[in-house]
């Protein structure tokens, strides 16, 4: 087996193994939910594995591969073959030299004689690292990064917290309950810190092991998302079902097993004798956090796909230089040029202000939303405020998309500055909001089915029929806006196109928040409620709100990066 061979098939082996990885999570996930006679966290063992092998692939990247370990071998190397920093750097110039015959059509008997003779008597080194001419990630997007992971872990320490509220002594007690959410902060910190530390790193050295292990951690955090939809959707089912049917309460789905049967437990009123420690804190704070839990997954599975995917690529050999180079740090050799770019606000001081404008505007009916819907009396108003609120800024949204595409027209089109990763976290963000969208949209359609409903459906059609064109659009913008720059020194005093840039910019922002505190309106949406039922359209949330949170912030993220490096003045 030739070595292209041996890479494609171990390419596709560490693949199928992130597969079989989440369709065992899926299926433990489902199997816990959907059978009585598991108790609930009956395969916490399997993220233990998870979690546990997830931080020995970290911490081999950080004691091995980013340290200075290139060095030793370099010096074993002269031991077995003298004057090998001479043949090294022969060796380079000689597969140089080699190409360049090759090409030209003239390729030289001798050249390629010592070329091989080079080969069999030294191989070259490579660096263990190297670093890519492009990030795995804008800086904006790694800020996300590091701020949803701080979320990630007030999270895991809430869940830490749950666990110290159980006596030793209950039948509810598990130790792999209190071990996880230790893990997953380590976990969490260590994967944070390696994002964003290491954003153009390409693994040479061992290669096998690094895709197995990035497609470990990959299919980690989406086992990480999956569990944290599942484990909030389930405590919706179970406050319904004991609120409105005294159904089995979640202390009963933990204790549950083959020998005692829900019932039973019902009747004898079994619980886990939990000491509250922390009050409702947990309960109160887990519809703003665990949205966080699934950006940070969702960011971190795919900064590291882009990863995995570089791994092997462009990797550069120790020359006769930087092996005698004493204390020469052979981890990283960076060809990046240091610059320093001057960032100004020409072409975006009307947009800014509007943008500003509009987000005061939102917070202030989001405020007065929550304040009226206590109100009995003022409950409709409160519904009329926020969906005119939501509908005006989408209207407005959707008018600086449309004037935008006519603006950028005369920034030139570069079609090969295509970024996978933000394609990646765009499209599959989108998805999610227009899911939310269409959802929201057939709801309203009731309107037309039973006209004698006092409720706002035509709002509600409008709004979600207006996310919809205006997601699609966006999309369609930020893709096309995201490959343009200036390229005529005439174009940089009015900066076509930044204006709109920077109102969609603070609109997405004003969305985000918009979307963050939807999760507080779940029970407070009655069109959406009346049509699906209480319970549906809770779970519906719970799948889709992360993802539309997740895309306003990254397409905020997307457009921040076009501001700054699109509308880089074009020397004369």
């Amino acid at each position: 087996m030739s070595q292209q061979q041996g890479t494609a098939a171990f390419v596709v082996v560490s693949f199928v193994y992130a597969k079989l990885l989440l369709v065992a999570c899926v299926a433990f996930l489902l199997a816990e939910v959907a059978a009585y006679k598991i108790p609930l966290y009956y395969f916490e063992g399997f993220f233990t594995y998870l979690y546990g092998v997830s931080i020995l692939f970290l911490l081999y990247v950080f004691c091995y591969l980013l340290q200075n370990g290139t060095r030793s071998r370099a010096k074993r190397s002269r031991k077995v073959a003298s004057g090998s920093k001479l043949k090294v750097s022969l060796f380079q110039v000689g597969l140089q030299k080699g190409r360049a015959d090759e090409e030209q059509g003239v390729a030289s008997q001798s050249q390629q004689k010592m070329t091989e003779s080079l080969i069999s008597t030294v191989k070259p080194l490579k660096f263990k690292t190297t670093i890519n001419d492009s990030t795995h990630g804008s800086f904006f997007l790694r800020i996300g990064a590091i701020v949803f992971g701080l979320g990630t872990l007030i999270y895991c320490g809430l869940e830490l917290g749950a666990f110290f509220e159980v006596p030793w002594n209950s039948p509810c007690h598990e130790l792999v309950n209190g071990l996880n959410p230790a893990l997953q902060m380590a976990f969490t910190f260590m994967q944070m810190y390696f994002i964003f530390m290491n954003a153009k790193l390409n693994i040479h050295k061992f290669k096998v092991v690094a895709r197995f292990g990035l497609m470990h951690v990959i299919a980690t955090n989406i086992c990480v998302w999956l569990r944290t939809i599942v484990r909030e959707g389930l405590k919706d089912f179970t406050k319904y079902y004991v609120d409105n049917y005294n159904g089995p309460s979640e202390d009963h789905l933990i204790m549950s097993s083959g020998n005692v049967t829900l019932e039973e437990m019902m009747e004898k009123n079994l619980t886990c004798e939990r000491v509250p420690i922390m009050g409702s804190i947990r309960n109160d704070a887990a519809p703003y956090l665990y949205p966080i839990v699934v950006e940070y997954s969702l960011i971190a599975a795919v900064v590291l796909f882009v990863m995995w995917l570089h791994i092997g690529r462009n990797p550069r050999y120790i020359s006769e230089d930087e092996i005698t180079a004493p204390g020469m740090d052979t981890s990283f050799i960076s060809t990046a040029t240091t610059s320093t770019t001057k960032v100004d606000c020409v072409g975006a001081s009307k947009g800014l202000f509007f943008g500003l404008l509009f987000l005061i505007c939102s917070m202030i009916a989001t405020i007065l939303f929550f304040i009226l819907i206590e109100n009995e009396k003022f409950h409709q108003y409160a519904i009329y405020l926020a969906d005119c609120a939501h509908s005006g800024l989408l209207l407005f949204s959707l008018l600086a998309v449309l004037i935008g595409f006519c603006r950028v027209k005369k920034l030139k089109f570069n079609a090969e500055r295509e970024d996978l990763l933000n394609a990646l976290c765009l499209r599959i963000s989108a998805f999610g909001v227009l899911l939310y969208a269409t959802f929201t949209t057939i709801a309203g359609a009731v309107k037309f089915l039973n006209p004698e409903l006092d409720i706002p459906c035509l709002l509600v059609l409008i709004t979600g029929a207006l996310t919809i064109f205006e997601v699609a659009l966006q999309v369609l913008f930020v893709s096309d806006a995201s490959k343009r720059s200036i390229h005529r020194p005439e174009l940089n005093p009015t900066r076509p196109g930044r204006q709109l840039v920077t109102i969609l910019l603070l609109t997405n922002i004003t969305m985000y928040g918009i979307y963050t505190f939807e999760a507080q309106k779940v029970d407070r949406l009655p069109v959406q409620v009346h049509f699906y039922g209480s319970l549906p359209w809770a779970v519906l949330v719970k799948i889709t709100l992360p993802l539309c949170i997740f895309h306003r912030f990254h397409a905020s993220v997307m457009l921040a990066d076009i501001w700054k490096n699109g509308y880089r003045p074009k020397a004369d």
